[in-house]
């Protein structure tokens, strides 16, 4: 298990926050993170009541690019909600709370890479001119047009989150 958070303290970016230091004593852990004076998401949407359209486009963009950055670094979240996206002094959205997070063996974008692989090079045969559209990769756009691009799921099955968040499909551990 610490392993896995140190792999994932590794994921240094713009979009998670920062840890920079930890140790412990014979009873704690203590986790030194970077500065988030904006507070979190949760308490921003309590205080402003609602979000203006582009406030929302923003955040939900944010969020997006710190679950993106966890997902490659080959971990699930697995507590994804409001009160676990921090708010920089710039107004920015990062993603903390890594104590549920799990490690995915191969990482996610390494299985889709693998799995992307023959149905792209299928799709090259078949059209060999053809482009991809912008910020696709190329093998990933002749798969996806030739229809083959099939993404392997890995499930995580245990039920852990806050309950009030938690999808039904994972209480009914489908995974």
């Amino acid at each position: 298990m610490i392993a896995e958070r140190e792999a994932l303290s590794d994921v240094l970016n713009r979009w998670v926050v920062g840890l920079h230091y930890s140790f412990q004593d014979h009873e704690n852990l203590y986790l030194v993170m970077e500065f988030m004076s904006g507070g979190d998401l949760m308490g921003m949407l309590i205080a402003k009541d609602i979000f203006t359209e582009d406030a929302t486009r923003i955040y939900a963009a944010e969020m997006v690019l710190a679950i993106e950055a966890v997902h490659a670094a080959g971990f699930i979240h697995r507590d994804l909600k409001p009160d676990n996206f921090l708010i920089d002094g710039h107004g920015h959205v990062k993603l903390t709370d890594m104590g549920l997070a799990k490690k995915i063996d191969g990482g996610l974008n390494e299985a889709a890479d693998a799995a992307a692989e023959p149905a792209s090079a299928a799709a090259a045969a078949s059209d060999p001119g053809a482009e991809a559209p912008p910020g696709v990769p190329v093998d990933a756009g002749a798969a996806a047009r030739a229809g083959t691009l099939h993404r392997p799921r890995a499930l995580a099955k245990s039920t852990v989150g806050t309950p009030d968040y938690i999808a039904p499909d994972v209480l009914r551990r489908k995974g």
